[in-house]
C-alpha cells in the first residue's frame, strides 16, 4: 500500500475505494504523531466520560469507568513487581475485565499475551513457555481456574492475578 500518489491519479481523487467515505479533511498522507495506545482510551475518557465503552450482561461500564479501573490495575500490577517488558496473559473471556486489564498492562509496561479461555492446561501450560508469561489474570470461575492446579510447578509462571465476574453479573447462573 503506497502513499505516494501515482502520477497518473487524478488530483484530489480518491485512491481507494474506501477513501471516497473518508471526511475531505482525512488524508492517507498525513503524519501521525507516535503515542502508546493506551493514549486513546485516556484520550476517549477526557473527551467523552460519560459514553459507553463497554457494555456486559445489561452494565453499561463508561470510558471514565474502564480508565479510572485501568489506573488502579496499572498501579496493582507495579505494586506486585510488575515492570515494564514483562508479560501479562489474559486468560479471560469477552468481559470488562479483559479491556480492563488489557490496558491497565500497557499503561505498566507490559506486554499482553492474550489466551483462548477455551485451551486446556496443556495447552496453557505450552504457550505460558513459550510466549514467557510473566503474570496471568483469570476469573474465579471453576472452568477457568481449575486449569491453574498444576502450572505453576511446570512453568516460569511467576503469579496468577484472580479477580471476580460476580459484581457485573450479580448472581452468577450455575453452569459458570
Amino acid at each position: 500500500c503506497t502513499m505516494n500518489p501515482s502520477p497518473r491519479q487524478e488530483a484530489g481523487a480518491a485512491k481507494y475505494l474506501w477513501e471516497q467515505s473518508y471526511p475531505p479533511q482525512v488524508s492517507w498522507s498525513d503524519e501521525l504523531a507516535p503515542r502508546p495506545l493506551w493514549a486513546l482510551l485516556d484520550d476517549s475518557a477526557a473527551k467523552y466520560p460519560t459514553a459507553a465503552c463497554v457494555e456486559f450482561k445489561g452494565r453499561v461500564f463508561t470510558y471514565a469507568e474502564i480508565k479510572s479501573l485501568s489506573d488502579r490495575i496499572a498501579k496493582g500490577l507495579t505494586a506486585i513487581g510488575f515492570k515494564p517488558g514483562m508479560k501479562l496473559g489474559l486468560f479471560l473471556p469477552n468481559c470488562p475485565h479483559f479491556v480492563a486489564f488489557y490496558y491497565g498492562g500497557l499503561k505498566a509496561g507490559g506486554v499482553i499475551v492474550n489466551y483462548n479461555p477455551l485451551y486446556a492446561e496443556e495447552e496453557v501450560v505450552r504457550q505460558i513457555k513459550d510466549s514467557g508469561t510473566d503474570y496471568m489474570v483469570t476469573l474465579d470461575l471453576a472452568v477457568l481456574f481449575n486449569k491453574f492446579a498444576g502450572v505453576f510447578e511446570r512453568t516460569p509462571l511467576r503469579g496468577l492475578i484472580v479477580s471476580t465476574l460476580s459484581e457485573q453479573l450479580g448472581k452468577l447462573p450455575g453452569f459458570l
